[in-house]
């Protein structure tokens, strides 16, 4: 199921850190609102998020995860990045555009939905490991 199942576990815990992440950058950006310099360190852990989410999706790779549960994983973390990308874009130009600032909330609402999607999948290929 998996050429490199040692990758398991990292895969797991930086799955979890970036759902996590997500949150507290919506807890960040609704503060904005209240507390505009809060918008700062909203960027620089968005910032730090897209690295992660690369991370993540070398890591897949290199995990080798077979069938249609590793392309799902592969496809999940390929567009997650993909969005991450947009939504760096929308927050840059957010500072400028009310049209990109309407789009970057449901854009992180969305990569919200694929961070949760990939942890959801994760039991699975741990459950496929153990039955091998």
């Amino acid at each position: 199921m998996m050429k490199r199942p040692q990758l398991l576990s990292p895969i797991i815990t930086l799955s979890w850190a970036n759902g996590i992440i997500v949150l507290l950058m919506a807890l960040l950006g609704g503060r904005f609102f209240v507390e505009p310099s809060v918008i700062d360190v909203h960027g620089y852990i968005g910032n730090l998020f897209f690295v992660l989410v690369l991370v993540q999706a070398g890591l897949l790779v290199m995990a080798g995860i077979s069938g249609w549960l590793g392309k799902l994983l592969m496809g999940l973390s390929i567009v997650s990045a993909l969005l991450v990308v947009a939504q760096l874009g929308l927050g840059y130009s957010g500072r400028e555009s009310a049209t990109a600032m309407s789009f970057h909330i449901p854009n992180g609402v969305l990569i919200f939905g694929l961070s949760v999607a990939i942890i959801s999948q994760l039991p699975h290929v741990r459950a496929a490991e153990r039955a091998e």
